[in-house]
Formats: structure tokens, C-alpha cells, sequence
């Protein structure tokens, strides 16, 4: 320090406020600070002054102020204040030796006067130094109280100032918790920000429909611990970020949510009523009430709704579709199982259904309908249920597979005959197989020229699952056999097939 004696006393008076108070010690990342000096008249007489230097000790001692890269800069209403280097040429008072920040504050005016009114003069971005202890501003003045007679030499003083032991962290030094932007589109990033010491660890907390950003190396990978004061993600969906930080064994938390207007969902579970303006994609969907979309509908899963599930667009499910309620698309609807399509509709062009299709009441076609599997009874060109009329000849024809017990009535009759006799007549026999039975009965088959002939049932009792076939044989062998008709009549027992 420069020994203050050869100086003369200060006119004014001078002190020194912190920001912010009381001034600690620096800790590893803590923000720049602010002094106000406060300079004033204390006397009756006025004080004209043109030039006022503050020296700031520098360095990392108990007795060193600043340890910054003397980046601080100032500012005072009416004055000019700028930072010195020793070096400076036209100084009109010398600075002290050993390492210092000046600043010098002067006034364009000689004659500005400090009576009533002070100055206030403020260095920001100062970098206090981090060992405790008490710093003295050095304080140079070039005053006088008689306009033009300026002193050979300028006052001096000093302002003490400590620099407190940092205190340890607490909950409310923690803040400033925020996302960078509160709004992000489905798959986009997220950056959050929060005010806090680094010298704690901070944990990331979040649900499924965010995650941590990616990076190219384990090294650069965003962690969910950090002490940086900063976390960057992906999000989905409307996510509420948890912040977490423990001190003195008890855990702090702060919140903050970002919303998703366009969210992808893994699950859909609605209790009332859901509308959808526009087409939805989820995973699974269930619903008590009735879901409404204005657009496609398309589940990877199951859907279930206990109300009415209307689609304006194509319905699309790649698993059990259960509606409780009414089920209404105005638009094609497929349903698909184990990567084969069991059921479509294409336009105007009808339901294609190429699985089993059962009815438990009636089933009413106003269109066409395809069915390419069993339903009681399967039958190449026929729809089954309703009598089964076909011509044959005496090879043998199977008729299907019994999906439920019932009986089978087989009737037979000469049909469209046109022989040159008036009259023709033969014995045939009708002979039903059921698994692994066999059924007969002697027909005598008549018929006059231009008529069919009389008819002749027999009816058998099937199981479920047996599998039905019949033929015709003459057992006159030495009469040509004409066409025959079998007709044939199921009646299943257990279930009914009502088919328009």
C-alpha cells in the first residue's frame, strides 16, 4: 500500500455499498458484483471537484478486493467513469504501485460543485476475490473550496470493506427454475434453465414423455445429475420437470411443465366422453364414454369403448375392437390379425370378411357379402341357412362342416326332365355320410315328360364338427338315370342363422 501521508485530507466524504449485501467471499460460480460509492458533502462550504480515482486491490489475498480479469466498468449521472491502467499518460495524480483496478471519475466542468446534492458512482462485473478478509479502497481526490486554486497534492482515504465467509447454500438461493420455451412441438427439444450455486448436484426428474437429449459420446450425453445449472431434453407430450437438490440432508424440489399441442401417446384411457378434431394415432385406446374423431382413428392396439365410437375417417385396429355402444365409421373399416386382413370395407362395394362369422341374432346383408370360412355349414356357391338346391350326378359331394349340433333333412326328385318317354321311373338311392356313419334311403324316382317328380327326404341328426357329404345312386342299373335335384334343410340347435 502507498503511505498516505505525504497527501492532503479529502474535502468530501465517502462510502462504500455492496451488491449484494453483505458481501461474501467468492464461491465457484458465483455471479459478478456491484459497489455503489457514495460520495457527499459533509461540510457548510461548497466543494468543487474535477477528478476522483478508486483503487481496488486485486489479487487472491484476505486483503485483495478483486480477483477478476479487471473486466468491471462504472457509471455516475453527469461524470464520465472509465478504468485506468498505470501506464495512462497526463495522470495529474500518481496511482499507487502493486496490483490494483483503478477507476478515474471526472467532470468536464470545472466549476460543477458538490454541496447539496452528491454522487453517486457504481462499478459493475466486479469479481470479488475468494478468501475472507478486509479490503481497502484507496481513494484520491482532486477538490477545492476556492474556484482555480487546486491543491498540489490530492486527498486521500480509504473505505474498508469485508468480504464475509461464504454462508452454506440454502433452499432459497435455488430459483429461477424455467423451461426456455413453455411450448414445444411433439419430438422437440427442450432447454431448461435455474439459478443456484454449482457447487451442488441437481437432479432431472421427468415422465415417459420426455427424455434426456442424445449425444454423440457417452461424454457429451446429457445427464439427469448435473451442476452445470442447465438440462436439455426431447419431449412427446405435456411433461412436468422436477428439479432436485438436497442440502443439509433434507431434499428441495421446483417445478416446471412444458406443454405439447401435437402429444404421441403410448396409452389412451378416457372415463368421459373424447373428441378428436382431426385423426389420431394411438397405441391402445379405452374408453368409458363415446370417443369422436373428425378424422382417422388408428390404434396399434386394442380399442374398447363402452359409448358410441364414431370415425369420420378410415378406423383402423391391429387388435380387438370392442364397442359397448354403437360402433359407426363413415369411412372404410379394417380390422387385421396376425398381419391378415379379417374384415374391410371398400367404399360402396361391401364387407369382405375373410374369417369366421358368427350370429348370434339375425344378420341382415342389404349388400353383397363374402365369407371365405365355415359358418354352419360351408358351401362353395351358396349362402347356407336358406334351402340348398343343387343338380348333380352320382359322384359323391361334400356339403361342409357342422359348426354347431343340428339336423339334416336331404331331399331328392327327378328335375327338368325331357326324355321322349311320357312317363320315366327308377330306384335310386340317396345315402347321407355324418363322421364316420353312413345314412341311405330308396327313393323311387318318377316323373312325367316336362315335370319334376315326386320328392323323397331323409333326415339325419350331426354334431357339431362333423363333416356332411351325400350321394345319389341308381339301383336300377339298367335305366339311364336323368337329372336329379337334392335339396337340402338345416336346423342348427344350440344357435340360429337367419340369413336375408
Amino acid at each position: 500500500m502507498t503511505d498516505p501521508a505525504p497527501l492532503g485530507q479529502p474535502l468530501l466524504d465517502y462510502a462504500v455499498i455492496a451488491e449484494p449485501f453483505p458481501l461474501y467471499a467468492a464461491t465457484e460460480g458465483a455471479p459478478p458484483t456491484t459497489l455503489h460509492i457514495v460520495v457527499s458533502n459533509g461540510g457548510a462550504e461548497s466543494v468543487y471537484c474535477r477528478e476522483i480515482i478508486f483503487s481496488l486491490p486485486h489479487g487472491d489475498l484476505a486483503q485483495s478486493l478483486v480477483d477478476g480479469d479487471k473486466d468491471g466498468d462504472g457509471s455516475a449521472t453527469g461524470w464520465t467513469v472509465e478504468q485506468l491502467d498505470p501506464g495512462t499518460p497526463g495522470l495529474d495524480i500518481a496511482l499507487p504501485e502493486g496490483d490494483y483496478e483503478h477507476f478515474r471519475a471526472t467532470h468536464q466542468d470545472e466549476k460543477a460543485k458538490v454541496d447539496r446534492s452528491g454522487i453517486t458512482i457504481t462499478l459493475n462485473g466486479l469479481r470479488i476475490s475468494k478468501e475472507p478478509g478486509t479490503a481497502r479502497i484507496e481513494i484520491r481526490e482532486t477538490a477545492t473550496k476556492k474556484l482555480g486554486d487546486w491543491p498540489t497534492s490530492p486527498g486521500y482515504t480509504t473505505c474498508a470493506l469485508t468480504k464475509f465467509p461464504a454462508p452454506a447454500p440454502t433452499a432459497r438461493d435455488v430459483y429461477d427454475f424455467h423451461a426456455e420455451k413453455p411450448e414445444a412441438a411433439s419430438g422437440g427439444d427442450v432447454h431448461l434453465t435455474w439459478r443456484g450455486p454449482s457447487t451442488l448436484d441437481y437432479t432431472i426428474s421427468y415422465g415417459s414423455g420426455a427424455k434426456a437429449a442424445d449425444g454423440q459420446s457417452d461424454i457429451v450425453r446429457q445427464k439427469d445429475t448435473v451442476s452445470d445449472l442447465k438440462w436439455d431434453g426431447k419431449i412427446t407430450r405435456d411433461t412436468t420437470f422436477y428439479l432436485t437438490y438436497t442440502i443439509n440432508k433434507a431434499t428441495h424440489c421446483l417445478t416446471t411443465t412444458v406443454t405439447v399441442p401435437d402429444p404421441s401417446l403410448a396409452a389412451l384411457h378416457v372415463e368421459g366422453d373424447a373428441t378428436v378434431d382431426g385423426s389420431a394415432t394411438v397405441g391402445s385406446l379405452t374408453a368409458v364414454g363415446a370417443v369422436t374423431a373428425g378424422g382417422a382413428l388408428t390404434a396399434k392396439d386394442a380399442v374398447t369403448v363402452t359409448g358410441e365410437l364414431t370415425a369420420k375417417g378410415a378406423l383402423s385396429a391391429e387388435d380387438t375392437v370392442t364397442a359397448a355402444g354403437l360402433l359407426s365409421a363413415n369411412g372404410d373399416l379394417t380390422v387385421g390379425y396376425g398381419g391378415t386382413q379379417k374384415l374391410t370395407t371398400s367404399g360402396n362395394s361391401g364387407l369382405d370378411v375373410q374369417g369366421p362369422l358368427t350370429a348370434g341374432g339375425k344378420l341382415t346383408a342389404n349388400g353383397g357379402a363374402a365369407v371365405y370360412s365355415e359358418m354352419y355349414l360351408e358351401a362353395p356357391t351358396d349362402i347356407l341357412g336358406q334351402r340348398y338346391r343343387r343338380t348333380f350326378d352320382t359322384n359323391q359331394h361334400t356339403y361342409g362342416t357342422a359348426l354347431t349340433d343340428g339336423m339334416l333333412t336331404m331331399t331328392v326328385c327327378i328335375t327338368d326332365h325331357t326324355g321322349d318317354n311320357d312317363n320315366i321311373g327308377y330306384l335310386a338311392r340317396l345315402y347321407c355320410d355324418v363322421g364316420n356313419a353312413e345314412y341311405w334311403v330308396d327313393a323311387p324316382i318318377m316323373a312325367q315328360s316336362g315335370k319334376n317328380g315326386q320328392r323323397h327326404p331323409m333326415s339325419v341328426f350331426v354334431r357339431k364338427g362333423q363333416t356332411i357329404s351325400g350321394r345319389v345312386d341308381n339301383v336300377d342299373g339298367d335305366v339311364a338315370m336323368d337329372k336329379v335335384r337334392v335339396e337340402l334343410d338345416w336346423f342348427p340347435i344350440g344357435k340360429s342363422l337367419d340369413l336375408q
